[in-house]
């Protein structure tokens, strides 16, 4: 199953060469620190329009949670 535009844009964004599927725990994922989750908060609010905080994403535990948070 091919990654979704916002998985591709996830892995971007932790700077992954490695593709991230839906299932993904975050505590899996190397990249998955603070300065992600600032990168991903900026994400949300100038390309999405979303406000996120450090909060709801600290309760994400796989990658679905942060995409089920952009649709």
């Amino acid at each position: 199953m091919p990654n979704s535009t916002f998985e591709q844009t996830f892995a971007e964004i932790l700077q992954r060469d490695e593709p991230v599927t839906r299932d993904m725990a975050l505590s899996a994922i190397e990249e998955w620190d603070s300065l992600a989750m600032m990168a991903l908060m900026a994400y949300f609010d100038r390309v999405l329009g979303k406000k996120v905080t450090f909060d709801t994403l600290r309760q994400c535990r796989t990658v679905e949670d942060i995409c089920a948070l952009a649709e």
